[in-house]
């Protein structure tokens, strides 16, 4: 359905309804959105679009069952309505039917294979089902069919992060923020390429400010004071040395040979324990240490609590 382009002619009631739920859900506005689907809905129940904006009111609100019940009335209406197929598979993956969602995956690319969110979110499909390189392969692949997406530079970030390649991770946290800098997720995605990058205080201001836009989502919550805790005192020594050992070959287990590599050579060789005691000391008490961080830093954040 389209507006008329005769002047003289007012504009159709139901289309005007559809932009205006479409305009509130872009806004984050879900009953209004919703209040305006329906009145669409009211003037022409036959419109597959409006029960998709229906349907994403309901689902910001997370009302998952009404949601699929508008979706699914919208492809008795239009059964290639790749929109609805598309939002039936985030539904399906959110409950974890995830047979069923990636059905429906499947059938909104066959309607639109060039469809770049479609791949984004068959690619979220993937990495819930623990199949991480093919959700890369599906982001990738969204985002070379546009590269102005930023949900796919925001995913690229975070799985970037989790490998620990924090140079990627920040470029396309970057590129992400650039082209949606108002979604949190855009913060978030950066944060994580800082708090791999060794930059944990960057990245609680930046879930600090996120949160502050979107309090409720506790997602963002979660990392904020995770983020708070790898910034207290008590911890950071923990947190740094995490950031240095995830870069060698075997970690712990590496530096852990190091150190008896050179206990054995000291012995061997006979050198001066007035040099290498020490250093042996130093390691035990800092190993000692590391067992106890977790407990240290909880124990701390009791007694002074995180605070936007």
């Amino acid at each position: 359905m389209e507006l008329s382009e005769d002047p003289d002619r007012a504009p159709d009631p139901a289309q005007r309804a559809l932009d205006k739920a479409r305009a509130w859900n872009e806004a984050q506005q879900w009953e209004r959105a919703e209040k305006e689907a329906a009145a669409g809905l009211a003037l022409d129940p036959e419109s597959a679009w409006l029960e998709v904006e229906l349907a994403r009111s309901c689902m910001g609100r997370e009302q998952w069952a009404e949601a699929e019940q508008s979706l699914r009335r919208a492809l008795a209406i239009d059964a290639e309505c790749a929109p609805a197929l598309l939002l039936l598979c985030v539904i399906e993956t959110e409950l974890a039917r995830y047979v069923e969602a990636e059905q429906h995956a499947l059938a909104a690319l066959r309607v639109d294979p060039e469809w770049s969110f479609a791949y984004v979110c068959y690619g979220d499909l993937m990495d819930k089902t623990g199949h991480a390189a093919k959700a890369v392969k599906l982001w990738k692949k969204g985002l070379e069919l546009d590269p102005a997406s930023a949900d796919a530079h925001q995913r690229l970030a975070l799985q970037h992060a989790v490998e620990n390649r924090a140079g990627r991770a920040e470029s396309h946290a970057r590129a992400g923020l650039a082209l949606a800098s108002e979604d949190v997720a855009s913060h978030a995605s950066l944060a994580a390429a800082r708090l791999v990058a060794g930059r944990p205080f960057a990245a609680r201001a930046l879930l600090r400010d996120a949160l502050r836009v979107d309090p409720s989502n506790t997602t963002l919550e979660e990392a904020w004071i995770e983020a708070d805790r790898f910034c207290r005192w008590i911890y950071l020594p923990m947190y740094y040395w995490g950031v240095v050992t995830r870069r060698l070959p075997g970690q712990q287990f590496f530096v852990w040979g190091c150190f008896v590599a050179l206990m054995l050579t000291a012995q061997k060789l006979k050198w001066d324990p007035d040099w290498w005691g020490p250093v042996a000391f130093l390691y035990l008490f800092f190993c000692i240490y590391t067992w106890l961080a977790g407990w240290l830093v909880g124990l701390w954040t009791k007694l002074v609590p995180p605070r936007l």
